[in-house]
């Protein structure tokens, strides 16, 4: 199901390789359940793996491995006409991922002296842009 998904649905996605990075630790991590057939596969067996996930990594890498399998799971679920998807009553974890990051002491003179020596003449506008509007890194 995983590789079926991997091999036809994610190279579709503009997040594509995060996906597979996902999704190949999952069948490594996963193995047992992996090895399962799909109508098999109970709501337990996820909220297990969220409970096993949350030792290691935050609730909201919990949360977005917990949307994607669902979105396999979904995927596989429709060309084989099971009647549900276990995952739709895991329930997921809250996150709480807010940042208050804020310069300290000179630290922002320091960058703005740094892009001054810049060679190209627009990455300081855009650092300025980007502390302006508290932007945050995101892949396009």
């Amino acid at each position: 199901m995983i590789d079926r998904y991997l091999r036809e649905e994610t190279p579709k996605h503009r997040s594509s390789a995060s996906e597979i990075l996902r999704l190949k630790a999952f069948k490594r991590d996963e193995g047992k359940l992996c090895a399962r057939g799909m109508a098999t596969l109970k709501t337990e067996d996820f909220e297990g793996f969220r409970d096993r996930r949350l030792q290691n990594v935050k609730s909201a890498t919990v949360t977005r491995d917990l949307d994607l399998l669902h979105c396999v799971v979904e995927y596989s679920r429709r060309r084989i006409n099971l009647a549900e998807n276990p995952i739709n009553d895991v329930r997921r974890p809250k996150v709480q991922n807010e940042r208050d990051i804020r310069f300290q002491g000179d630290e922002e003179a320091r960058l703005m002296a740094a892009l001054d020596d810049c060679r190209n003449k627009w990455v300081k506008p855009v650092v300025i842009f980007a502390i302006e509007t508290a932007m945050r890194r995101a892949k396009f």
